[in-house]
């Protein structure tokens, strides 16, 4: 298939997330884009991966952010959730395979922009579980300090 039938099918698939705005749509259908075009146009994938980068990862942004206060109890009117600063997250101390982990997942949002100029999509989030009292807030609350990420409870 030319790069021309490739564009023919890509282009009514992004118009149609776009138009829908399904952004996740749209984010799929251009890293299928930039592997395609990789080999044979690097510097246009290069320019959606940077688009990418800055439109669908936006650090500063919060979902609920613009679309007026925050969501509060019906009862007592107290705010459902609170950004809270990550000025004093202290370092995680856990197992050394999981503090691998940990350190691929922020390494990989970090690399966000080069990972999505070749085609990948970087993970967007992570489950933490456990009992009670064994770290997943400080750990989160940590995540956010090192990615520069708003930490919203």
């Amino acid at each position: 298939m030319s790069r021309t039938d490739r564009l023919r099918t890509w282009l009514p698939k992004v118009a149609e997330a776009a138009l829908a705005g399904d952004s996740k749509k749209l984010e799929i259908v251009l890293v299928k884009a930039i592997r395609a075009l990789k080999s044979h146009s690097p510097e246009t994938c290069k320019q959606l991966g940077a688009l990418l980068a800055e439109h669908s990862t936006n650090p500063n942004g919060l979902r609920w952010k613009g679309s007026g206060p925050p969501p509060v109890d019906a009862e007592e009117g107290f705010a459902l959730v609170r950004s809270e600063s990550t000025d004093d997250a202290q370092s995680p101390v856990m197992p050394p395979t999981i503090m691998k982990r940990v350190d691929q997942f922020v390494s990989e949002r970090k690399g966000c922009k080069r990972l999505l100029e070749e085609g990948f999509l970087p993970p967007g989030s992570v489950l933490l579980t456990g009992a009670p009292g064994t770290g997943k807030t400080m750990l989160s609350r940590w995540m956010a300090q090192r990615l520069e990420l708003p930490f919203v409870t």
